[in-house]
């Protein structure tokens, strides 16, 4: 007993050594498989990109310090794009040890947009249901359609305003010239210019609408925003709260022209087609167009 007493000490101290050195081994390997994995050859395809060139976006990505193992394409994706405003979206492949294929493809617009610029003074971000608490909701309906014909006046007059291209996220792109063949998004009272973001989601509520519009076959031209308002300045004319629910606005604009098309009431002279519907109040305000027969 007393002899195997030493020897089982210097097995324990044996093991303790070689599990020490494997662990230093594994370490040391480790450490040599991460810096080998280092991304540093890129080979990079670009589909209808304009503000930049294939060496930029490479010198970017040898920049960028991207490793293998710890690579996101999510990540990389919003860096490329904070730095290359036209590019929409990537798609990328790696390949062990040091290599990434990359394709972007550029920004696709999915409306035009111009600023309104007025000859008089107002804040586009008034809410007309705070300011006029006392108001009744007709008050209410005639005060933003005084403003809104002020403001197509204006529109009129500042038709050649530079006209811009902006894509589903709201980043305008480019500017373009003569004819246009997006919808047309005028806006009161933003700054439009290339790189920009226009904020608050507007390009996605807008083309919301939009969609829902063409459902129920109502024209969807002449979109304007002023504010948290989107409006329709077509026959009839159509205002949307951008702060509140467009299901339920939208719903209400089906059932209302629904029930106008399908329930004249011939006892109401004087009373025509509807010629606006404000859908910002819980109670939706419709304007009726006299008629002149």
């Amino acid at each position: 007993m007393r002899n195997r007493k030493p020897f089982k000490k210097l097995k324990i101290i044996l093991l303790s050594f070689i599990a020490i050195a494997f662990l230093l081994i594994l370490g040391v390997s480790g450490f040599e498989v991460v810096k080998r994995a280092k991304i540093s050859n890129f080979q990079v395809k670009m589909n209808n990109l304009t503000c930049m060139d294939q060496p930029q976006i490479i010198k970017f990505l040898k920049e960028s310090d991207i490793h293998y193992f710890s690579y996101k394409q999510e990540r990389l994706a919003k860096d490329l794009k904070k730095k290359f405003f036209c590019i929409g979206k990537i798609n990328t492949k790696l390949e062990y040890p040091d290599k990434l294929w990359l394709e972007a493809w550029g920004r696709e617009a999915v409306f035009a947009v111009r600023e309104i610029q007025t000859s008089f003074q107002i804040n586009p971000a008034v809410n007309l249901e705070e300011d006029l608490q006392g108001a009744t909701q007709s008050t209410k309906e005639a005060v933003v359609f005084n403003n809104l014909n002020l403001i197509l006046d204006d529109l009129k007059q500042s038709s050649e305003s530079a006209v811009f291209l902006a894509d589903r996220e709201g980043v305008i792109f480019e500017q373009i010239s003569g004819s246009v063949n997006f919808p047309l998004l005028s806006i009161l009272g933003l700054k439009l210019e290339i790189g920009k973001e226009i904020p608050d989601g507007v390009i996605e509520k807008a083309l919301f609408i939009i969609s829902r519009l063409r459902e129920i076959q109502t024209p969807s031209d002449n979109i304007i925003i002023i504010g948290d308002k989107l409006v329709l300045n077509s026959k009839p004319r159509i205002v949307f709260s951008l702060k509140k629910s467009l299901d339920y606005q939208t719903a209400s604009l089906q059932l209302i022209l629904a029930q106008a098309k399908m329930n004249p009431d011939p006892d109401k002279t004087g009373k025509s087609d509807i010629e606006s519907v404000d859908l910002r109040f819980n109670k939706p305000v419709v304007v009726y167009g006299k008629n002149n027969k």
